[in-house]
């Protein structure tokens, strides 16, 4: 098996960046990625949007650790964008029993959207996720 990895390691290597770069995005795509999400990311590393949307992709296909990745850089590079990526933040903490965690997201939130419509709710659900309740509304 070691000799497999090995062998198939040494192709990579060998391959043109481009060629590395389209292998990556037919294995993303036939995994139910969006091309175009693929492409922006492999082109645009410091897009909050592209890593936003890539993180939204893991977190629909369930790979919760990916899905913070990607979420974590958006916020990392516009914390106030308009994909929201604190949203999804949250509820993988809530997901993973952090519920200090999903706090922290949801404040953060509303510090970077304060004129949300919604605004009551999310703040009734930081209220009961302090007391203890474990639940967003």
């Amino acid at each position: 098996m070691r000799a497999k990895s090995a062998s198939a390691a040494r192709r990579w290597q060998t391959l043109e960046e481009g060629e590395r770069k389209r292998k990556i995005q037919q294995c993303l795509v036939a995994r139910g990625f969006s091309y175009d999400t693929i492409e922006a990311v492999l082109e645009r590393p410091e897009d909050a949007l592209a890593n936003s949307q890539m993180g939204m992709n893991y977190f629909a296909l369930g790979r919760m650790d990916l899905a913070r990745k990607y979420l974590d850089e958006a916020r990392r590079i516009d914390p106030g964008h308009f994909s929201r990526p604190q949203l999804l933040l949250a509820e993988i903490c809530l997901r993973s029993g952090d519920h200090p965690g999903a706090v922290r997201e949801l404040e953060e939130y509303l510090h970077y959207h304060p004129d949300v419509p919604n605004r009551a709710k999310i703040e009734a659900s930081i209220q009961k996720l302090k007391a203890g309740a474990g639940r967003m509304l």
